[in-house]
């Protein structure tokens, strides 16, 4: 699990010296950090060690392994451990187990060289930041962004182009084995040249060292293999590195065309699109083909190669007009679909999305014929149960892409059926009961009405990412289509919200908790054991600090949010009421300003401090980098002015309503803090899917459902 001290065989490299700021020692903190990140279910590496594993460790043994990963760090060279991967072939739904290709490959590698991993990671993901690295059309393994961002950046081009009765033309390239095939050289001096240097440019080049895989057949392993080029599979690192060889090619697109080229990748998967007036079809065709070409002489410079056969191009043309030559890749022709699928989405040349609702339907009814022989008639699983199968193994997989896309009204209501004989099932109800009553009985909304939530989401989330200020004014150019008429709604709402900004960094001398080890949850840990860790926690660790102990409250039917923290040692204590409706992690985020706002009042400071919240949420969101709301920036740039004051602050959680008397103290405030006059604080980004929420209640055509 740890590092070796005797090198590996071939040159070792020369420690870096330098002591940047992202070459000190990792810290504490960042250990606890990454192991808050880290899944607590995953499959160990070679050398035996889960993730559970180390989350189980106490203090002391944490230091020690900080000190290992802080050896590693040093030296800038890996152990062997965590250089090898067990590959564990599975085979791919539907293919032929004779064929090789029929398999995916599955990498396991060390946990504790993962752990590392994240915590490189989130130093790197700070430098690149800064240097601006990423391109906005870059959507997979980004924080705040995913495919759903792809997607609507695609269907929403053409359904205005559909709108405004123009040609559109979508290409959808093929990379070939991406992650197994790019050259590490151009990574490295792509990251050299964003400023990446010192240890950490050093951890980087070792990590890309070296590789070893093993294949695990029946329990029985191979011999070791090196792996001379791609990134590792199996990584916490691997999709970053890739991200950063493909951060090179938007630039190569060409510009100053007559149509310009629209492009989105995500990963491996590269979308091209244009559009133009339908009597220049063939300029379109060929400004797409330029960038084609571009694209594909840029991949070559990075050891990658786009498949002819399999990637795919669709023509949105009316059936009177005749659609272009077909586009080439090497003199290979690409031929016009009818139908493409992207990122999981089946996308039809007359943008109706039929074949995506009739797939949405199926996967509906395959999924109740399962639920229904599971309940056996009522000797199965419970009610509970199957409508969990449901909304996770259905409503989860129709809902995925279709809230972006405009589905016609005939197909909602065959999907509005569907759910509604699906729900039935769950509940072992007859099939001629009320819709209305089955839907109150499930507490389940209407489809349209989920689809519209899921969108308006989708949108709220752009807000906070940082670089989706880009896709957000193309949506809102293309008022036709499903997203730009979403993103006017949401508008609407949030007329008043306050922006996401960059958060202060935080103090490297304090530290976030948001667990207690030995408490998994409230629910599967007895009070006493609770009660009992959580008091060891106070009157161990925190000895030495002054304790602020903070709370919120929120009563949803009067729209009202209060806060208060309490320093019982010094008998302070700060109360507020907030008149909106919001969230209770908002009224927790409102708490921890509070203990901070009573902290900077004390003269003089003391040297230590800890908030005890109740919130792990809230935590979490005080701890995120990058972007924050107004509420948490607060927070951090108050934490930030006691640190320069001399007084290091611990934020800690704890488990609420189990018998701590400051924390039950906070709760009494914050419960009476309601009856005090609204003070005035603006409505936050934390807040708008609440009003998203109340929004959506108002449309419901049934308030007992809505409800």
């Amino acid at each position: 699990m740890v590092a070796s001290e005797s090198p590996r065989s071939g040159a070792t490299p020369t420690p870096v010296t330098s002591e940047g700021p992202r070459d000190a020692p990792f810290t504490a903190a960042e250990l606890n950090n990454a192991l808050q990140r880290c899944r607590r279910r995953s499959a160990p590496g070679p050398d035996g060690v889960t993730y559970q594993m180390l989350r189980n460790l106490d203090a002391e043994q944490r230091q020690v392994l900080l000190q290992q990963v802080n050896l590693v760090w040093e030296r800038g060279e890996l152990p062997e451990e965590w250089r090898t991967a067990v590959i564990s072939p599975i085979l791919k739904p539907g293919r032929p187990p004779t064929e090789l290709s029929g398999y995916r490959p599955v990498a396991l590698t060390s946990a504790a060289g993962k752990l590392m991993e994240h915590m490189a990671l989130q130093r790197l993901n700070e430098r690149v930041a800064e240097a601006d690295l990423f391109d906005e059309r870059q959507t997979g393994f980004r924080a705040m962004r995913c495919t759903a961002d792809s997607i609507s950046d695609v269907v929403t081009a053409l359904e205005h182009a559909r709108a405004a009765r123009h040609v559109a033309l979508l290409l959808l390239l093929d990379v070939s084995s991406a992650f197994d095939n790019v050259l590490r050289a151009p990574i490295l001096a792509i990251l050299e040249g964003a400023g990446v240097s010192g240890r950490l440019l050093q951890y980087v080049r070792g990590f890309l060292t070296g590789r070893i895989m093993r294949v695990r057949v029946g329990g029985k392993l191979s011999e070791p293999r090196p792996v001379e080029q791609g990134v590792p599979q199996g990584s916490v690192l691997s999709p970053f590195l890739f991200n950063v060889a493909m951060s090179v090619v938007p630039a190569c697109l060409p510009a100053g065309g007559r149509h310009h080229v629209y492009m989105s990748i995500y990963a491996d998967d590269i979308a091209l699109w244009c559009r133009g007036p339908p009597g220049e079809a063939l300029r379109v065709r060929g400004c797409l083909q330029e960038a084609l070409t571009a694209i594909d002489a840029r991949l070559r410079g990075l050891g990658l190669s786009l498949s002819a056969g399999k990637s795919v191009a669709m023509a949105c043309v009316s059936r009177s007009r005749a659609r272009p030559a077909p586009l080439s890749l090497d003199g290979t022709p690409i031929p016009w679909r009818e139908s493409v699928r992207y990122l999981g989405l089946d996308i039809d040349w007359r943008l109706s999305f039929r074949p995506a609702a009739t797939k949405a339907c199926l996967q509906l009814k395959r999924t109740t014929a399962a639920v229904h022989r599971l309940t056996a008639r009522g000797q199965g699983i419970s009610q509970h149960a199957a409508l969990r199968l449901y909304n996770a193994a259905a409503l989860g997989a129709a809902l995925y892409a279709l809230p972006l896309v405009t589905v016609r009204k005939p197909c909602w209501r065959k999907l509005e059926t569907q759910h509604r004989k699906s729900l039935r099932v769950c509940l072992g109800l007859p099939k001629n009961s009320q819709s209305a009553a089955t839907l109150a009985e499930a507490g389940a909304w209407p489809l349209q009405l989920q689809a519209t939530r899921r969108a308006l989401h989708h949108i709220d989330r752009l807000h906070r990412a940082p670089d989706g200020a880009s896709l957000l004014q193309r949506l809102r150019s293309h008022p036709h289509s499903r997203m730009g008429a979403a993103l006017q709604e949401y508008e609407r709402l949030t007329d008043a919200a306050p922006p996401y900004g960059p958060c202060p960094p935080w103090p490297a001398a304090s530290e976030i908790q948001r667990d207690i080890v030995g408490i998994e949850g409230k629910r599967s840990t007895p009070l006493c054991a609770v009660q009992q860790l959580t008091r060891a926690v106070i009157h161990e660790e925190l000895r030495d600090y002054l304790l602020v102990y903070t709370d919120g409250s929120v009563v949803r039917d009067s729209c009202s949010l209060a806060a208060a923290a309490t320093v019982p040692a010094l008998r302070l204590h700060s109360q507020t009421h907030a008149a909106f409706l919001g969230s209770s992690t908002t009224a927790e985020l409102l708490g921890l300003q509070l203990g901070v706002d009573l902290l900077l009042t004390i003269s003089p400071p003391p040297p230590r401090s800890a908030l005890l919240c109740d919130s792990r949420s809230a935590l979490t969101r005080l701890q995120c980098n990058g972007r924050g709301t107004p509420l948490v920036r607060a927070i951090r740039s108050g934490i930030a002015r006691l640190a320069q004051q001399g007084c290091v602050v611990r934020a800690q959680w704890v488990p609420g309503h189990c018998g701590i008397a400051g924390n039950e103290e906070a709760d009494s405030l914050a419960t009476a803090a309601h009856q005090l006059p609204a003070s005035d604080h603006p409505l936050s980004l934390e807040d708008v899917r609440a009003v998203i929420q109340k929004h959506l209640r108002q449309q419901h055509p049934d308030p007992r459902i809505a409800g």
